[in-house]
């Protein structure tokens, strides 16, 4: 297996990675610990297949701490500070909330494929916590994030902890998102399994592509449109592509 950071992932894959990594929070957080440091490095991939029972594995928890119910009374910033939360740059209480800002963060990270936070302008370690504390964030391109990933992360990064959602609510929203990806995928592929002709089945492709370049946007068409390409010259069944 290696680290999430060292690959390269097209948006189908994207949303796997994110909602297995979301899947593996919830259970800690269901069990009331706490990881404290959310980042691509410690999200190990295991199968990029679709197939695979399992993708990534979430890693490292020498900073995960158990927490009670009770409001948390932790002060010390603990993570890695591209992607810890503003008020553990404040010595604030923090409790759960601040795993949801770091995986805001981390959705960022993978979405762009690039660390967050560049060096050029962010050139001293007080720069990135001064951003943060402002309430500033950085911007999330419009042409490789569909609106509804873009409305999560600004979600999961709000100022306030208690403005950000639960875990569960996001492993829901990416479950979502996947499921529609997956049907529009699934339905390309039943056609030709079903032997249509290459006219209609160039045409029903188009159909589905201009539905997911309304919904997700053109390079996000391009992807999926690559994917169905890769992944049906790949193998003999629909049962094989779906997994």
């Amino acid at each position: 297996e290696s680290s999430l950071k060292r690959k390269q992932l097209n948006l189908h894959q994207q949303v796997i990675v994110l909602y297995e990594a979301a899947r593996a929070l919830q259970f800690l957080h269901a069990n009331n610990i706490l990881h404290r440091d959310i980042k691509p490095e410690n999200i190990l991939v295991f199968s990029l297949e679709t197939s695979a029972p399992v993708h990534v594995k979430l890693s490292d928890f020498g900073t995960a701490r158990l927490v009670s119910d009770q409001p948390a009374t932790m002060t010390r910033g603990v993570g890695t500070p591209l992607y810890m939360a503003p008020e553990l740059f404040g010595k604030q209480n923090y409790e759960r909330s601040a795993d949801i800002y770091s995986f805001g963060m981390l959705i960022w990270s993978v979405i762009h494929q690039q660390e967050p936070y560049d060096t050029s302008e962010f050139q001293f370690p007080w720069d990135v916590p001064n951003f943060v504390k402002a309430g500033n964030r950085l911007p999330i391109s419009d042409d490789m994030c569909p609106a509804e990933i873009a409305q999560l992360i600004r979600d999961c990064w709000q100022q306030e902890p208690a403005d950000r959602p639960q875990i569960s609510q996001v492993a829901q929203q990416l479950a979502a998102l996947l499921k529609n990806m997956n049907s529009k995928l699934q339905w390309i592929i039943e056609q030709k399994n079903n032997n249509a002709s290459e006219k209609w089945i160039a045409s029903a492709e188009l159909r589905c592509l201009d539905e997911i370049h309304i919904n997700y946007g053109y390079t996000v068409s391009l992807v999926i449109a690559g994917i169905i390409n890769k992944r049906f010259a790949q193998c003999n069944s629909y049962q094989n592509f779906c997994g």
